[in-house]
């Protein structure tokens, strides 16, 4: 009889613990699944001229293509201000940007769940697995945005290299809730988010021409040194740091340069740096001019000068009888160097770098 109470005694305690430790799934009739406004670009602040005061920022439609992840969070308890170091992380999706055509025929760029590779945020078509949605319960939330839509996980810190066009931000104190002043209530909401800013610099170049005698140019390299050091690291949001030490280098290989207009010596190249403190730094080059059968190296030892967030910095190389020469100009990040306007107009200021000779120039090479 003892033994028998003893196992009944035992069966119910353990029936009691496995109890305890059992928790009910909540519900989920009452998420709202969150949708987003698709959010531009903040461009660099632009004068009318270089007399007047920098105007407020404009933004920039986002390239098709482009992808987006989304975070959201809830704040800490009694917390009156965002802090993702403290705050609770709830759910993400990620996005790509694509241009849809509406009724009239205009077309409008919108926000489309997709899967992305979590170490390059580039879209990953071979997934097919349904995207993931933000479904969130009534609250607040302070939503986190950044391209490209690669991983990130606490501390919550981005480490970002040469070449990455990153760009983050945050919108903050967002009521989420169902809309239950209908018939038929909708647990659907749309979000628009804050304009990201970019957090890196873009380096160009361009080449204009001044005579005839060269008919094509080919940039076989341009490679940067003493500038910022990869990758920075940041708090999601935030500027990347300044370094204090500018040892870093970066270089824009030939397969980057591409003719404009289809026309064969006059070329054009991007890519993204990160910013860097003042100090000075140098560009060294590599150029061929009429399929000649030897290149121009050409270097540039440029003045000490900081690489801001959000600004083109573009090396404009002038062809001139027997001569070219280099020209640093600042420039708005989406604008586009041409030799029929005022530059005056739309330029933050340039340096003269330096003249070249190139003593094998000639009409004939390479025809």
């Amino acid at each position: 009889m003892k033994k028998a109470l003893f196992i009944l005694l035992l069966a119910a305690a353990t029936g009691c613990h496995k109890k305890s430790e059992f928790v009910a799934p909540e519900p989920e009739g009452d998420r709202v699944a969150v949708e987003f406004v698709l959010p531009g670009v903040f461009a660099s602040a632009k004068p009318a001229s270089r007399a007047d005061a920098p105007q407020p920022m404009e933004p920039v439609e986002l390239a098709v293509g482009t992808t987006v992840r989304v975070l959201a969070f809830q704040r800490a308890a009694g917390a009156v201000s965002a802090d993702i170091t403290a705050d609770k992380f709830v759910a993400e999706a990620t996005y790509v940007v694509v241009e849809n055509t509406k009724d009239d025929g205009t077309k409008v760029r919108v926000l489309e769940a997709c899967n992305v590779n979590p170490a390059t945020g580039a879209v990953d078509n071979a997934n097919t697995a349904d995207p993931a949605q933000i479904r969130l319960r009534a609250d607040k939330y302070d939503f986190y945005a950044l391209t490209p839509a690669t991983a990130i996980a606490s501390p919550w810190e981005v480490s970002v290299n040469h070449g990455v066009d990153h760009a983050s931000s945050v919108t903050k104190d967002v009521a989420i809730a169902p809309n239950l002043s209908s018939g038929s209530p909708s647990y659907t909401q749309t979000v628009k988010l804050d304009m990201l800013m970019r957090r890196c610099s873009q380096i160009s170049f361009a080449i204009d021409r001044k005579a005839e005698n060269v008919t094509k140019t080919t940039i076989k390299s341009a490679k940067f040194t003493k500038i910022a050091p990869s990758p920075a690291v940041a708090k999601l949001c935030e500027a990347l740091p300044l370094p204090a030490v500018n040892d870093g280098s970066f270089e824009m290989k030939g397969d980057i340069f591409s003719s404009v207009d289809g026309v064969a010596y006059k070329l054009a190249g991007k890519a993204v740096v990160l910013p860097k403190s003042e100090s000075a730094f140098r560009l060294d080059m590599t150029i061929n001019f009429n399929d000649a059968s030897t290149n121009k190296d050409v270097f540039a030892d440029i003045p000490a000068m900081s690489l801001d967030p959000s600004y083109q910095y573009c090396f404009l190389i002038t062809l001139k009888g027997g001569d070219l020469s280099l020209t640093l100009l600042v420039m708005d990040w989406d604008a586009e160097y041409t030799n029929d306007v005022n530059i005056g107009d739309w330029f933050h200021g340039s340096v003269e770098l330096g003249t070249w000779s190139v003593a094998d120039w000639d009409t004939d090479l390479g025809a």
